[in-house]
């Protein structure tokens, strides 16, 4: 936690840095106007923000971007949504009658907008578990599109 806001404070400060550069560059009067303003704005948002921080949700957003983080790890290992599909299909060629695979498969072919592809597997997993209300809804989803 202690890298994250030390960056963030030297991004702050560098940009401050290059947003004041024209101004001590032409020596003009507006110079020393700016750099108080600058470090009153610097002074007042670290103060308003150490009255107000929510260490809670920071934590919260660094632990969902590292799980993001692993998923997508895991997907590019996996060869990407093609080496997904195809890792499915292998799986589903050898226990068609695999409900949850075809689920997952047209599950994928939806979040990739192939409707057609999502409607057939979910079609097949929906008449290998027709009372499952999921299956049903994305199978309808998958018909409406088209």
């Amino acid at each position: 936690m202690l890298i994250l806001y030390s960056l963030l404070g030297s991004m702050l400060m560098g940009s401050v840095f290059l947003l004041a550069l024209p101004f001590i560059a032409t020596r003009s009067v507006l110079s020393n106007y700016f750099l108080l303003s600058a470090l009153f704005v610097i002074l007042f948002s670290l103060s308003f923000y150490f009255m107000n921080d929510d260490q809670a949700a920071i934590k919260q957003w660094l632990v969902r971007g590292e799980k993001h983080y692993r998923l997508q790890q895991e997907v590019d290992r996996l060869g990407g949504f093609a080496g997904i599909v195809n890792q499915i299909k292998k799986k589903l060629a050898v226990n068609p009658d695999d409900a949850d695979g075809w689920f997952i498969l047209g599950k994928l072919y939806l979040a990739n907008q192939d409707y057609l592809e999502a409607k057939e597997a979910l079609g097949k997993a929906h008449k290998l578990r027709p009372d499952d209300l999921q299956i049903k809804h994305f199978y309808d989803v998958a018909s409406s599109t088209l």
